[in-house]
């Protein structure tokens, strides 16, 4: 339901983009039409007015021919490495780095848990150390995951410059 939500608005933001500039066109048609009218039928200005209109119909084209810039995934995407990967190494890594971030998602509910169970009044009686403990720990696996997404982004950079 989500991705068809996403795909109904790219394509309503694509009709509207193609409508402003057939608005644009029209616009700068009836201006053209407006500076011809006013010069006149001279034959040197007719002509020159004819050129540089090719000219402009011409960059118009050349930049409507440029390859459209890679979409930008959205940031949940992107941390979570959804886009599609090249190279085997790479999907290794990914799927390596998906379950460190669901280990990681755990520790940090159950450290969570331990960290309000010990500031709660009456909660579970714990050291201070148990707790600086548990954050290291935490810490660590999130600097471990953070490696593992970075290895599979490397991996698949160089499956890439390979093809």
């Amino acid at each position: 339901m989500i991705k068809d939500i996403r795909k109904r608005k790219d394509v309503e933001h694509r009709y509207r983009t193609r409508l402003e500039m057939a608005a644009l066109e029209v616009q700068f048609i009836e201006k053209w039409m407006q500076v011809r009218r006013t010069l006149g039928d001279s034959s040197a200005s007719t002509q020159q007015a004819d050129l540089w209109l090719e000219r402009c119909y011409r960059s118009a084209e050349e930049v409507g021919r440029t390859s459209p810039t890679k979409r930008q995934l959205s940031r949940l995407r992107r941390l979570l490495l959804v886009q599609p990967l090249a190279g085997s190494t790479a999907q290794i890594a990914r799927l390596a780095y998906w379950v460190a971030f669901a280990v990681l998602n755990v520790l940090t509910a159950l450290g969570l848990r331990t960290a309000v169970q010990w500031l709660a009044p009456g909660g579970k009686q714990a050291y201070v150390g148990e707790i600086l403990s548990g954050a290291l720990i935490i810490v660590g696996f999130a600097v471990f995951t953070a490696g593992l997404r970075n290895w599979a982004l490397t991996m698949d950079a160089e499956a890439r410059r390979s093809l």
